[in-house]
């Protein structure tokens, strides 16, 4: 068994199933390290989008499973990335936000929407994460900054090993 089997049983994330909301520039770019580092079988990836053709493609490309819709994929998933535009953030997860249950891990890309904005739009999600890729992510060169609700404080070395594909990943404190 080589180092990367050992670290993903040791910290169980290939039994994980990983969702993500939205197939825009940033959220794919960490769907394409998450399948490229291979810390968790393909199976267990899924992606819903607005846009059923965008969608498509990127789950062709990527060999990851499209849902139909986001209450499907809240469903489905341990851990769920929400890569949305700010604007449209309370939008999106206002219809899904009562399918969250303590056991879920939520992600959010939403440049400049707090852990705190967070709780209040989806409360049932205790444990919350923030996290700022920045562009050169995309050939796993950028570096990405992420924060973590009291509740998830525990989740800091899952988040290392999923986001450590990108680039230079640091913990940060949100303020």
């Amino acid at each position: 068994m080589n180092d990367v089997s050992k670290l993903v049983k040791a910290r169980g994330l290939s039994h994980l199933k990983f969702g993500f909301l939205g197939t825009g520039n940033m959220n794919q770019a960490v769907m394409s390290a998450v399948v490229r580092s291979g810390l968790v079988p393909i199976e267990n990836i899924f992606a819903t989008n607005r846009t059923e053709r965008k969608l498509t493609k990127i789950c062709n490309e990527l060999g990851v499973t499209a849902l139909k819709n986001n209450e499907e994929l809240v469903n489905a998933s341990d851990v769920i990335f929400v890569g949305v535009k700010p604007q449209n953030l309370a939008e999106v997860l206002e219809p899904i936000s009562t399918l969250f249950d303590e056991s879920q891990v939520l992600i959010s890309l939403a440049a400049g929407v707090s852990l705190q904005s967070l709780k209040k739009m989806v409360p049932m999600a205790q444990k919350r994460v923030r996290i700022m890729p920045n562009t050169p992510v995309k050939i796993g060169s950028g570096v990405v900054g992420y924060c973590l609700s009291p509740e998830a404080n525990h989740l800091s070395g899952m988040m290392e090993d999923l986001l450590s594909p990108l680039g230079l990943v640091m913990s940060v404190q949100e303020g």
